[in-house]
């Protein structure tokens, strides 16, 4: 299960135990935001909430059953089981112990830079996920889809020298090389390109290819 399907379950709980679970749970993933990067780290805080419930349970069992110590008529009958106060002290220790695992004490500026980090890139991938019309652009060459980091409003629009639609191409270097003023491997230099690459644009895209017409001029627009 990917971590961002995870729920709190509360099982075992009552209706009123699980609301309040699923509260304590939500706000212990509001303070502790790196829990949310695995589905391990969040059935652990499952288990420390479903503990703290339990815990809280146990608690208004004693508050219901044991007397003001300073009462004289003190039923020891009705003071908390050994078995209750040992359920009581286990639960604690084991809460504590989850709790050191998940570094819910952990206070120090390198963890806290850490979960920044991580908030930092949870909250780009979900923007990206759901803004994709500002980011994504196809690749005028390959026309494959690729994102960009920065919103397209924040990039001035230019028109590359160096394609024409989806053909890489430009006359104007075409046109020089036809005048011998560079060579057919300058040109495949500049566009980034072989010479064979050189050699199909003079067939297929100036008329070039044939013996009648090799030294006419490219039909260069």
């Amino acid at each position: 299960m990917a971590a961002d399907k995870y729920t709190f379950k509360g099982t075992g709980l009552t209706p009123d135990e699980i609301k309040s679970g699923q509260k304590r749970y939500d706000d212990y993933l509001a303070s502790f935001p790196h829990l949310q990067k695995n589905c391990s780290n969040l059935q652990s805080l499952e288990e420390i909430v479903w503990m703290e419930t339990i815990q809280e349970r146990y608690k208004k069992q004693v508050g219901n059953s044991v007397i003001e110590d300073n009462t004289s008529d003190t039923d020891p009958s009705l003071a908390p089981s050994p078995s209750l106060q040992k359920s009581i002290q286990d639960g604690f220790n084991t809460i504590m112990i989850l709790k050191a695992k998940l570094g819910m004490f952990a206070e120090t500026k390198e963890v806290e830079e850490e979960d920044m980090v991580e908030t930092l890139m949870t909250k780009c991938e979900n923007y990206n996920k759901t803004h994709l019309d500002e980011t994504l652009l196809t690749c005028p060459w390959c026309s494959d889809p690729f994102l960009l980091i920065r919103k397209m409003e924040e990039y001035d629009d230019k028109t590359m020298p160096f394609y024409e639609d989806l053909l890489l191409n430009n006359r104007t270097i075409f046109r020089i090389y036809k005048e011998g003023r560079i060579t057919k491997e300058q040109v495949a230099e500049v566009l980034g390109i072989s010479t064979q690459y050189v050699e199909w644009l003079e067939k297929k895209v100036y008329g070039l290819g044939t013996l009648s017409n090799r030294e006419q001029d490219p039909k260069i627009e």
